[in-house]
């Protein structure tokens, strides 16, 4: 399948990278100020990042909010542009809706005035995650701490529990319609590094089919499935130093494969790439900043090394 074709030059704010041997990194910039980012989504001019914000990830403090960034200036429209909430993490957008998880409940609210519109609350919930679009009536949403998705129909205000095996700590959802699949990552469970991605077929069947790839296991986080022969996912790698790193896994060669970033992050979580502008918003959940890259070529083997050898992801 025809790869997708990334630009060199972004019209964008971006300072310079660094100059450095190897693969072409072409803009970079990170912007602080947030507090726990871990889920970023783009909306027309608008840059969307949820703050789960200080204290318990799983706390009902009220103190989490969504910043609302300007793209092409780069800066904040509203650092608070929807607050209140507990612990927001995954968002998708669906016309003029933002959806957002937030421990057990899924909300939307209106893009133009903030306003809250839905709310699905889901008793059992633990530890909400990530979202996925099916169609603009269906998501799927992860509980991490409880190992399960979530069907969440937002038109009749209803869910279930899909009848399937998920990875430790289910995290990441991508859901692509071409192939009726639905993409998930895990986090990994006891803090052990054994989170997996997988695949899930059949999902309108009765026991939908979970089938395993052999992508390197880790700390996985944040999800994106840009074309059918390529899957790219976070990996934190560890919750204490900045060597947190972006991996590509290529189904055909079996090959995990890490970006090449201009250095490692503490916390790397639910990152949105932009490929229009080849660019990745990564909220760095453990540095409280988001880190804007762009890459040329970030899907052609070239400009890949396995595990970047070469790279100290240890630098700060």
């Amino acid at each position: 399948m025809k790869k997708i074709i990334i630009f060199f030059f972004l019209t964008c704010f971006f300072a310079k990278a660094n100059a450095q041997d190897g693969p072409k990194l072409n803009r970079f910039r990170e912007m602080t100020g947030f507090d726990a980012p871990e889920s970023v989504v783009g909306s027309g001019e608008f840059i969307y990042v949820s703050n789960v914000g200080k204290g318990d990830v799983l706390a009902k403090d009220t103190n989490g909010f969504i910043s609302k960034i300007d793209k092409a200036k780069g800066i904040f429209v509203e650092k608070q542009f929807i607050k209140g909430l507990n612990a927001p993490k995954g968002m998708v957008v669906i016309k003029n809706t933002l959806y957002v998880t937030d421990i057990d409940r899924v909300l939307g609210f209106d893009l133009k005035t903030a306003k809250q519109t839905l709310e699905i609350a889901i008793p059992e919930g633990k530890f909400l995650n990530d979202i996925a679009v099916r169609d603009n009536n269906v998501l799927y949403v992860s509980d991490t701490k409880l190992n399960r998705i979530y069907e969440v129909n937002v038109s009749k205000k209803t869910f279930k529990i899909l009848n399937v095996k998920t990875p430790q700590g289910a995290n990441g959802l991508v859901y692509v319609a071409k192939e009726k699949t639905l993409y998930v990552n895990g986090f990994g469970s006891d803090g052990k590094k054994n989170g997996e991605l997988a695949m899930i077929t059949q999902l309108e069947s009765a026991a939908p089919v979970y089938v395993a790839t052999p992508a390197k296991k880790g700390f996985m986080d944040g999800l994106c499935v840009p074309e059918k022969d390529v899957i790219v996912f976070s990996d934190w790698v560890n919750t204490e130093g900045k060597q947190g790193r972006i991996n590509l896994y290529d189904p055909k060669t079996e090959m995990t494969r890490s970006v090449p970033l201009e250095r490692g992050f503490a916390g790397p979580a639910d990152f949105w790439l932009d490929v229009e502008t080849s660019c990745f918003y990564i909220p760095l959940m453990l540095e409280n900043k988001l880190w804007i890259q762009q890459i040329g070529g970030i899907l052609t083997d070239k400009d890949f090394e396995d595990e970047r050898p070469d790279f100290d992801y240890n630098k700060n």
